[in-house]
C-alpha cells in the first residue's frame, strides 16, 4: 500500500482546480494510491483563511 502526503502548496493548487495537479491526483486515485494530508496543512489553511477574514473591508 502506497500512501502519499499532500503538502499545503499542492493541496491549495488542487482546491483551486489547477489542471496539472488535478490530473495527477485523479490519476493517482485511479491507480489505487492513497492520498492524505496532515494536521499541519489543515492548520496552515485555516490560519490563512482567518487572516483573509481579518483583512476584509466588507462583510
Amino acid at each position: 500500500m502506497t500512501v502519499y502526503v499532500l503538502d499545503t502548496d499542492l493541496l491549495s493548487l488542487y482546491q483551486r482546480n489547477h489542471p496539472q495537479v488535478c490530473a495527477r491526483i485523479r490519476l493517482a486515485r485511479q491507480n489505487g494510491l492513497i492520498l492524505k494530508t496532515t494536521v499541519v496543512t489543515v492548520e496552515e489553511q485555516y490560519g490563512g483563511r482567518l487572516a483573509q477574514i481579518r483583512k476584509a473591508q466588507t462583510p
